[in-house]
C-alpha cells in the first residue's frame, strides 16, 4: 500500500503536504524477514506505473525476492492508499483507509499466483486477516494458498489484525474460521479476539497474563492451534505504552519482559512481533526465546518511523539481551 502522514503530528486538514511511504502488514513482515537474513518472498498484484514500481523498487531495497508479484497493465489499475495520523499525548492515531478497487482487491481467478509454483521452494507461509477483508478474489487465493501449504507440509502462520473499517465482526468471524484448520501459529490480541472470535473481553479487558492465557487456550482449544502468540498493550497516552508478548506452544506458556515505549510510530509493531516469532521457529529456538526476541524487534519498530521495518539483527539481540535471562541460544 502506498502511505500518507501529514508532517509532524498534524491532523490531516492541516496539512498542506504529506509524506509517503509504502507497507501493508504482509510487507512489513517480508521486510523484517529479508533484513534478518531470511530468503523472504512477498506475493501481490501492483499497478505497473510509477507509483507500483516506486513500490516494488522499495521492497528489492529490503531484499524481499519480487518474482511472484503480479504487475497490472490496464488503464484503471490502482495501488491502494491509507493516510495515518499520528497520534500523541491524549489524541490517538487515527487511520483512513483508500484501497477500495485497488488492483489487488480486485484479482480474479485469471491473474491469481499459481501456488504450486509459488511454495514448492517454501518453508513458511505467513498471512494477514486484511487480505480476506478486502473481496472475494483475495479470500479465494488465499484458500488456494492455504490448501497448498497444508499439501506441501507448509507451517502456516496467521495474524489475525482485524480492521473494523474493512468489515464486520460478524464477516470476520465466518470467513476467518474457514481458514483456521490450515493454521500451525496465530498471532491476535486482546481486541481481535474478541471481535472476529467472541472470545474474552476485548480492549477494555485488563491486558495481564491471567486473561492471556485464558484467551490464547480458548482460541488454541476450540481450533485445535497448536501455537497462540498475543500482544498486551497498556496504553498510558498515545505516546507512551507497557508491551509485552506472549506465546503459547502446545501448552507451554512464555511472557517477555514488559517494555515501557516512548512511541515514535505505532504501525507494524504486530508485524514485527509476527516476524520475530516466525524467524525463531525457523531457527529451532525454544518458546522463551522466540517471544524475547519476537516482542523486542515489535518494541523496537515503535520507534522507527514509516512501516517498513529497518531493523537488524544485533539491535534486536542487544535489547532481548538473552545472556543476563538465562536463555539458550
Amino acid at each position: 500500500m502506498l502511505r500518507l502522514t501529514p508532517p509532524g503530528h498534524m491532523k490531516i486538514e492541516q496539512a498542506q503536504n504529506f509524506e509517503f511511504c509504502f507497507g501493508g502488514a504482509e510487507a512489513n513482515t517480508a521486510v523484517l524477514l529479508a533484513r534478518l537474513g531470511l530468503k523472504s518472498a512477498f506475493v501481490t498484484k501492483l499497478p505497473d506505473n510509477p507509483i507500483g514500481r516506486a513500490c516494488l523498487n522499495k521492497l528489492r531495497e529490503n531484499q524481499v525476492e519480487t518474482k511472484h508479484i503480479i504487475m497490472d497493465n490496464s488503464n484503471k489499475a490502482r495501488l491502494g492508499i491509507y493516510f495515518c495520523e499520528q497520534g500523541t499525548s491524549q489524541r490517538p492515531s487515527r487511520v483512513f483507509y483508500d484501497r477500495r478497487n485497488s488492483c489487488f482487491a480486485l484479482m480474479g481467478a485469471e491473474d491469481a499466483p499459481h501456488w504450486e509454483s509459488v511454495l514448492k521452494t517454501a518453508s513458511w507461509l505467513h498471512f494477514t486477516g486484511i487480505t480476506p477483508a478486502l473481496d472475494e478474489g483475495p479470500r479465494i487465493s488465499l484458500k488456494e494458498a492455504c490448501q497448498t501449504a497444508r499439501r506441501l507440509k507448509i507451517p502456516v502462520s496467521c495474524d489475525l489484525n482485524y480492521r473494523a473499517s474493512l468489515w464486520d465482526g460478524v464477516s470476520a468471524r465466518e470467513t476467518m474460521e474457514e481458514y483456521m484448520p490450515f493454521v500451525s501459529l496465530l498471532i491476535a490480541n486482546c481486541g481481535s479476539a474478541k471481535d472476529v472470535f467472541n472470545i474474552g473481553g476485548g480492549v477494555d479487558a485488563p491486558p495481564d497474563a491471567q486473561n492471556t492465557l485464558r484467551i490464547a487456550r480458548t482460541i488454541s482449544e476450540k481450533y485445535n492451534i497448536p501455537r497462540v502468540a498475543m500482544t498486551m498493550r497498556t496504553v498510558k497516552s498515545a505516546s507512551r505504552n507497557l508491551w509485552q508478548g506472549f506465546y503459547l506452544d502446545n501448552g507451554s506458556a512464555y511472557f517477555s519482559r514488559e517494555y515501557e515505549m516512548e512511541i515514535i510510530e505505532r504501525v507494524g509493531g504486530g508485524d514485527c512481533f509476527s516476524a520475530g516469532l516466525i524467524f525463531g521457529l525457523s531457527k529451532g529456538w525454544n518458546g522463551e526465546k522466540c517471544v524475547q526476541f519476537a516482542a523486542a524487534a515489535s518494541c523496537l519498530k515503535h520507534s522507527v518511523p514509516g512501516d517498513f521495518p529497518i531493523l537488524d539483527m544485533e539491535e534486536i539481540e542487544r535489547l532481548a539481551d538473552y545472556e543476563n535471562m538465562l536463555i539458550n541460544r
